[in-house]
């Protein structure tokens, strides 16, 4: 009888050990899963970050063109009334100086 207890009692141990060796290759296929998830979650982030950094800076890029565009006509504008004026004074400035080589 003592040798049947002693022979259960191994078998539990036994029966102990490889559940918690089955615990443990369980709990180590998880946390391998969880690092896999977490790498490709990191992943996955830092293309997004990059696919919005791109985005941004392509739309800084094309208001820089929008303003630049802006400005270059407002330049031109501002010269054109500048030669507009230029060319009213020589001819006031002429047209005074014939006033007084007649006068």
């Amino acid at each position: 009888m003592a040798k049947t207890m002693a022979e259960e009692i191994t078998a539990a141990e036994h029966s102990a050990e490889k559940t918690i060796s089955d615990a443990e290759k369980k709990a180590q296929l998880i946390l391998s899963g969880a690092r896999e998830k977490a790498k490709s979650e990191r992943k996955r982030i830092l293309e997004n970050a990059e696919s919005a950094a791109d985005k941004l800076l392509s739309e800084s890029r094309q208001k820089a063109e929008q303003l630049k565009a802006a400005t270059k006509l407002e330049a031109e504008s501002a010269l054109d009334t500048l030669k507009q004026s230029y060319d009213k004074n020589i001819t006031a400035a002429v047209s005074k100086a014939v006033e007084i080589l007649k006068g």
